[in-house]
């Protein structure tokens, strides 16, 4: 039910905007956290979030969201040990 929700609220907000929320979204996946890092130690010397284009802005004022302006450091580790694909059994048809 919360992702249907969310997807309600995307597309309402981006209506106006001609955009689907498959494209929003697609569009908004793009942004992305740049590090510094020190070659020395390896250490962390500063995170830059780069600028939204024109379309993500004009997507994220549509949802009444601003980027942050500090970005605090990643802690959490994902590990994907085997693909979708090997866990789920195809579809008899």
């Amino acid at each position: 039910m919360l992702a249907l929700k969310a997807r309600r609220r995307l597309g309402k907000a981006w209506w106006s905007l001609d955009v689907t929320v498959e494209e929003g979204l697609r569009r908004l996946e793009q942004l992305c956290v740049m590090e510094l890092l020190d070659n020395g130690s390896g250490q962390v010397l500063a995170r830059q979030l780069r600028d939204p284009d024109a379309g993500q802005k004009q997507l994220l004022d549509a949802l009444g969201l601003g980027m942050p302006g500090t970005v605090p450091e990643a802690k959490a580790v994902v590990v994907a040990r085997k693909k979708i694909s090997q866990r789920h059994k195809p579809l008899a048809k």
